[in-house]
């Protein structure tokens, strides 16, 4: 309704006009908005993901519920009206403001980012965050976005890293002769004890038959008896094995069978030259032979008393 003074030329009332508008349409769209966002509201509320609106101070203006619990909080007074740097890990801070500073020079969404974040008891945690302009027109008057909890994604992937880490320094530095098999028997890994040991390079044995390689006699069973028994347990003996130059070398081997992520790969296999130990004890039979031999000539009697 909107009224309307009538007056004559001596600005006496003479009278008022009023009109009617029919605002019914604008009444409709005001309360469908108010729900819309309610319901909106109400949606956001539900995810587990922490979302968040903020005007370019970086002052939240609006937080779901997984915002305010996921910091450590419990109400939204908690949150309302703090600045981002107050949750921003101190040493992520500079580049948390590049990312923001980009999205209003550039008015597009940022691509998903790291976000290290600290909770209300100091805890670190790393969320996987992407946040677009709020816009006005062509004016960027805030950013919204969400943050998903990734930190125990991240130290599941670091600790797979240090495990990969901690095999190639174990196959790197191991005065051992190492090799890796998988089911179908060929080789998938050697290290450089493998190599000095045996001659072949890495990259002429990847794929290969390790029965084939280092088999004694072309035909043999006992490397490929060795290969089946150890799919199934562990296995230690003493034999021989062919190198690269056709000649035989003594060795112990000791195999098991290997796993990763729970499931069979195959097997592992380590390699020690035991060339020299033998010769040395070969020697010392020979010596001892020797020995007693020399005792059996004498015509005098010979005897030995052990300490106890």
């Amino acid at each position: 309704v909107h009224i309307s003074h009538i007056g004559d030329q001596t600005g006496n009332t003479t009278g008022w006009l009023i009109q009617f508008s029919d605002v019914s349409e604008q009444k409709q769209a005001e309360e469908g908005m108010v729900t819309a966002q309610k319901t909106l509201k109400a949606i956001l509320n539900t995810l587990p993901d922490s979302f968040f609106e903020a005007d370019p101070n970086g002052t939240i203006t609006y937080a779901n519920r997984a915002f305010i619990k996921n910091l450590g909080f419990s109400a939204w007074e908690d949150v309302q009206g703090q600045n981002f740097r107050k949750f921003t890990d101190h040493k992520a801070v500079r580049e948390i403001f590049e990312k923001f500073k980009l999205l209003y020079e550039t008015k597009q969404s940022l691509e998903p980012f790291e976000y290290n974040y600290r909770t209300k008891d100091g805890t670190l945690y790393i969320g996987e965050t992407t946040v677009s302009p709020i816009m006005a027109g062509d004016k960027v008057i805030g950013s919204r976005g969400l943050i998903r909890d990734i930190t125990a994604r991240v130290n599941a992937e670091k600790e797979i890293l240090r495990q990969k880490d901690l095999l190639d320094s174990l196959l790197q530095q191991s005065p051992l002769a190492m090799v890796i098999n998988d089911m179908e028997k060929k080789i998938s890994v050697v290290n450089p004890a493998f190599e000095k040991l045996f001659g072949y390079s890495q990259a002429e044995v990847i794929g290969k038959s390790l029965d084939d390689l280092l088999s004694v006699s072309r035909g043999s069973r006992e490397m490929d008896d060795l290969s089946t028994i150890v799919m199934k347990r562990q296995e230690t003996r003493e034999s021989r094995r062919r190198k690269k130059d056709g000649t035989l070398v003594d060795v112990e081997i000791f195999t098991t069978p290997f796993f990763v992520g729970g499931e069979r790969f195959g097997y592992l296999a380590f390699y020690n030259d035991i060339s020299e130990r033998l010769k040395a004890e070969a020697n010392f039979k020979k010596t001892q032979s020797s020995y007693f031999a020399v005792l059996e000539t004498l015509q005098d009697a010979y005897f030995e008393v052990s300490p106890s």
